[in-house]
């Protein structure tokens, strides 16, 4: 399947991150998730959030809407949706890996630039906050925000609900995808 994909330019790798082994990828949410759950065990790699223990991070989800892209509402939209985060973190840690926070206790220690599994934490250019907004964000005012709690082998799909679930404030119509 990833041949087939890989000539079509259907898939893109970009920039490896921390290990050799981690990166970012991009391309079909269904094809991304049949691949790392089925693909990635017949090659022997691990999608494991903590493959080789050690003081180091993982995955993070940015959050952006129309809403928080807004020059003047952004940052204020931004702040109401992370206080409504902040209200359910224990069911979003359960969220944001397969094994219902297992795999993310050994990631999220609190240490090396992440927050600690047990509490919720925002900061400006903290990243060992749960919720981070970026230095260049809160002095423009708007942009996106980064959850630093999801996992390397998070669903996609359930990676993004608790922002735009039914306690966010954020509206699944003001799409995170830009479209032309």
């Amino acid at each position: 399947m990833l041949r087939s994909c890989l000539p079509s330019g259907s898939i893109k790798l970009v920039p490896v991150l921390e290990l050799p082994s981690e990166t970012t990828f991009g391309c079909h949410v269904s094809f991304c998730i049949s691949w790392l759950r089925t693909g990635t065990s017949r090659l022997g790699v691990s999608i494991n959030p903590k493959p080789i223990p050690g003081d180091w991070n993982g995955a993070h989800t940015n959050v952006s809407t129309k809403q928080i892209r807004d020059k003047k509402n952004g940052l204020k939209t931004i702040e109401e949706a992370i206080q409504k985060l902040s209200k359910t973190h224990r069911r979003h840690i359960e969220t944001y890996d397969l094994k219902k926070g297992k795999d993310n206790e050994k990631r999220l220690t609190g240490r090396h630039e992440t927050s600690s599994i047990n509490s919720f934490s925002v900061g400006v250019a903290h990243r060992g906050a749960s919720i981070r907004i970026p230095r260049s964000v809160a002095d423009d005012g708007y942009g996106y925000f980064e959850d630093r709690r999801p996992s390397s082998n998070c669903d996609p799909t359930l990676s993004v609900r608790p922002s735009f679930g039914p306690s966010a404030s954020m509206s699944p119509k003001s799409s995170m995808i830009h479209k032309k």
